[in-house]
């Protein structure tokens, strides 16, 4: 698993710049198209396909438990009370699906989309070993491991846990294919349907927060997971003061990327926000320009991997002439420990490639607003 997570770590940056130029240029080319046409329906089809390869990537990179997240404070019990109706569509009408919550919060630090990613592989997993119908349960619990139960047969430091259970009345696994089920690329299935990876991204996201995952299972006996995550005391946060307006749109942005497509790309969407674009391929080339033409900079956008200088450095010696500029990193790839040292909280000011229009205005809107408070 570490082997394959250092092979995504190492081709991820790339193609996710190659995947970056496809979605982002497929959806600049959709509004301009005539609606129902044949070019719009090529355009959709390069699209829906460029989403699908960013989801491998995204989950080879959960696998190295190197995917940047959005932490916040999750209840299992409204996670699973949200997903019930969609997890009855998607197990469909032959399975019995009942869902028991805790009689207390049970409340986690984690990405809600992952925690939901865990949730519907272990359904959907539940789902093909009933292709005959049966027996689904899933349920939260609020539970205290003893130093026993932590260290000999979970692997975790003794405390309080989310429990989430999902049991079905499936065939089961032996004892062979038990020992395999976490393996990247290991799967039972045909292949038109599955690739190996839903059981891998699994164990990786529950591990990525400092839990474990258990399995059982007995051939014709069903098979039952049990995910625990280290339970959090603190509270919800209080409702987040109303959103400032968006600024208005206007004055220059330095764009840095050693791919030209990307800049292309990022180019084409700051301009139609109304931005004027500088574009650089390399820290040194972006110093040259900005030393060269003096330009007031409303905002600096900088892939985190660039040839010789880093674009964490890039920022670091423009911040000498444009203190008040805010900085937005992208990156086909982040670990975490990128930001270990950084003073502005750089993982507030960050977007993960492949980037939509979307997520680049909000973003913007978001750095510019702070900026001008």
């Amino acid at each position: 698993m570490n082997a394959v997570g250092r092979m995504a770590a190492g081709v991820a940056h790339d193609l996710n710049n190659v995947l970056f130029a496809i979605m982002g240029l497929s959806e600049l080319l959709a509004p301009i198209l005539p609606s129902g046409s044949k070019e719009a329906e090529y355009v959709g089809e390069i699209h829906a396909a460029g989403e699908r390869a960013a989801k491998l990537v995204r989950q080879l990179l959960t696998i190295a438990r190197r995917q940047p997240a959005r932490v916040e404070i999750v209840d299992l019990n409204l996670l699973v009370g949200n997903l019930a109706t969609f997890l009855e569509r998607i197990t469909g009408k032959a399975v019995n699906l009942s869902t028991r919550v805790a009689q207390s919060p049970a409340r986690v630090k984690a990405d809600p989309g992952q925690i939901e990613q865990v949730l519907m592989n272990l359904a959907i997993n539940a789902r093909d070993a009933m292709p005959e119908g049966g027996k689904l349960d899933i349920s939260v619990d609020v539970i205290h491991l003893d130093e026993d139960e932590a260290f000999s047969q979970l692997d975790l430091q003794p405390g309080d846990y989310a429990g989430l259970g999902v049991s079905d009345t499936g065939c089961g696994m032996d004892k062979e294919t038990l020992a395999r089920v976490f393996e990247p690329f290991f799967t039972t299935k045909p292949p038109e349907r599955g690739t190996g990876l839903g059981l891998t991204t699994t164990y990786g996201i529950v591990r990525q927060y400092g839990g474990a995952i258990h399995v059982y299972s007995e051939p014709g006996r069903g098979t039952t997971f049990r995910v625990y995550l280290p339970l959090t005391p603190e509270m919800e946060e209080a409702a987040k003061a109303a959103a400032a307006p968006a600024p208005q749109p206007g004055g220059t942005v330095l764009v840095v990327d050693d791919e030209e497509a990307v800049l292309r790309v990022v180019g084409a969407m700051l301009e139609e926000m109304g931005f004027a674009v500088l574009t650089a391929t390399n820290a040194e080339a972006a110093l040259e320009c900005c030393h060269r033409q003096s330009p007031r900079l409303t905002l600096i956008v900088t892939d985190l991997v660039l040839p010789g200088l880093s674009g964490w450095d890039l920022a670091t010696r423009l911040r000498r002439d444009y203190p008040h500029t805010p900085v937005l990193y992208m990156s086909g790839f982040a670990n975490n420990m990128i930001f270990r040292d950084a003073e502005m909280g750089p993982l507030e000011s960050y977007l993960e490639k492949p980037i939509t229009p979307r997520a680049l205005k909000e973003k913007v809107n978001e750095l510019l607003g702070r900026a001008s408070r």
